[in-house]
């Protein structure tokens, strides 16, 4: 963690916490021209100015760790910049500019490592879209924005601030300001060596903007999940986790999420609303008969998974409680039937993952007859059955994406109104249980 803990919510985005960094960096740039005349105070906005820097360069890193598998822009200059700037000292004084953008962008940097590690391993699936072409460079070209200006006035502050030290046991000492000076200055050769990066359109950024903190520790309660959408978001890491082998997982997680899949499509035909003119009724049969494909993938693919096929790990039972708190509270909030609909698609993707590395570590297991034998056993899975299980997740998340486009675009009004209209979702109970 590179930021003070003086600061705010938990819950704000890394869009909204770089923002602030923005806005704390253009106010520390405009009353830091003129430092104060008290040498302590100087040296105090000068070390945390140093700190702003080193955070920055940390960043930078941190944004460059991935390789992007279609290209950013991103050069070796790039990166030695960041290593120059990640050099400084992270030391802070407090009570002045600098202090508040070093903790503004020290937030945002925190925020975005509950996703990524140092070395580039992604540590969630929303991360994924840093990857995306574009996505990367821009991101790296509006931190390098942030820091090119501070940069630029860097060598008249430090100067400054040295010709108002005494001479003996200066506040801010010669040889550290020499060697801040150096390092900013090898920053700043780097960053002027580089060709500029491609910038994609705002919106292209977004989905890293909106990034939350991600829950770093598995380790909580039933009762600290919270709500259905808080269970969601840790439900989406632990996925992750195991179709990437960092969390153990089984058959048990698998059946429970196509049981979530089937339960959140029933739900979702129930929230339709009724239509009132033939157009609108053709637009709704083909919602419903979407979701109710989307429903009957999931229903099949839990039979056939249990208890024919098992796993020979336990998977973390945090994973069972957030299933049934998503489940719960899907059944009751439209809001988070709607989150739940939206995320299955990904949801499925990471189980077909998970499919292929349990049964390459033969953690995958079957019951029946082989051919010559009279008796029932249990069977390592081989990679055929695994396939065709693995191929029945991503079919059902095929499904999924595609009803819930159709069932968000339904007719009825927008996706808030007929979410919140909890008279309509009881007319369409009532009208499924007199067709049943």
């Amino acid at each position: 963690m590179v930021s003070h803990t003086q600061n705010p919510d938990d819950e704000v985005s890394y869009g909204a916490l770089l923002a602030m960094a923005t806005e704390a960096t253009a106010a520390a740039v405009a009353t830091s021209t003129s430092p104060s005349r008290d040498p302590q105070q100087a040296a105090d906005l000068l070390v945390d100015f140093e700190r702003f820097l080193a955070v920055g360069g940390r960043h930078l890193a941190l944004l460059m760790a991935p390789a992007s598998s279609r290209g950013s822009g991103i050069r070796q200059a790039h990166r030695d910049a960041s290593y120059r700037l990640s050099d400084l000292t992270m030391e802070r004084r407090g009570d002045n500019p600098w202090a508040d953008a070093g903790d503004w962008l020290g937030l945002a940097h925190d925020v975005l490592a509950t996703h990524l590690s140092p070395t580039g391993q992604l540590r969630t699936s929303e991360v994924e879209v840093l990857l995306e072409a574009g996505v990367q460079g821009t991101a790296v070209a509006r931190v390098i924005s942030l820091l090119e200006e501070p940069l630029a006035r860097s060598h008249g502050l430090v100067t400054r601030v040295r010709s108002i030290q005494p001479a003996r046991e200066p506040f801010f000492s010669h040889n550290r300001a020499f060697r801040l000076r150096q390092l900013m200055q090898s920053a700043l050769l780097s960053l002027a060596s580089a060709p500029p990066l491609p910038v994609a359109p705002g919106s292209a950024v977004e989905a890293v903007d909106h990034l939350l903190p991600a829950v770093t520790s598995v380790g909580v309660g039933f009762e600290a999940l919270g709500n259905g959408l808080t269970a969601l978001r840790l439900l989406r890491q632990l996925s992750y986790r195991q179709s990437q082998g960092d969390e153990r997982a089984n058959t048990h997680t698998l059946t429970e999420l196509c049981t979530l899949g089937a339960t959140v499509s029933r739900t979702a035909q129930e929230l339709l609303p009724l239509a009132h003119n033939p157009l609108d009724r053709v637009h709704r049969a083909n919602a419903v008969d979407q979701l109710a494909t989307a429903e009957a993938a999931w229903r099949d693919l839990g039979q056939h998974l249990f208890p024919r096929v098992q796993g020979l790990t336990r998977a973390p039972t945090l994973y069972r409680d957030a299933i049934i708190t998503v489940t719960s509270d899907a059944k009751r909030r439209p809001a988070v039937t709607e989150a739940v609909l939206g995320t299955l698609p990904q949801l499925a993707v990471d189980a077909s993952r998970t499919v292929g590395r349990l049964q390459a570590h033969g953690e995958l297991v079957w019951c029946g007859r082989r051919p010559g034998q009279l008796a029932t056993r249990w069977h390592p899975l081989d990679p055929t059955q695994a396939r065709v299980l693995a191929s029945g997740f991503a079919a059902a998340g095929r499904l999924s994406r595609t009803a819930y486009e159709v069932w968000r675009h339904s007719p009825g009004g927008s996706t808030t109104e007929r979410l919140s209209s909890a008279h309509t979702g009881g007319q369409r109970r009532l009208e499924l249980g007199a067709t049943s």
